[in-house]
């Protein structure tokens, strides 16, 4: 994340038409859209965003990435100075048509 990295880390991957990074830092998974929204801004990264809910029981998220591996995104993760999980998405990205 650009504006919430450390002097010298370096922004995650983007995917290419070879494949997908499937890794993720989860910041928070609230049922409070503006809760969210306030996170992205405060973070201040263009890799960062708000993924709605996929059900009315599911939450709001918001995630950084994608990144190539789980170290890069622990390492990036650990850059943002606040408490974080990894995310693999990669089961669901292969079941998009």
């Amino acid at each position: 994340p650009a504006a919430a990295r450390q002097p010298g880390a370096k922004p995650p991957a983007a995917p290419n038409a070879a494949g997908n990074a499937s890794f993720w830092i989860q910041l928070t998974s609230t049922r409070v859209e503006s809760a969210a929204r306030a996170l992205v801004a405060e973070v201040h990264s263009p890799y960062t965003q708000v993924v709605s809910p996929k059900t009315e029981d599911d939450t709001w998220r918001v995630m950084v990435g994608p990144f190539w591996t789980r170290e890069a995104a622990d390492s990036a993760g650990r850059s943002i100075g606040r408490p974080y999980w990894v995310v693999d998405r990669s089961r669901e990205l292969r079941q998009r048509p």
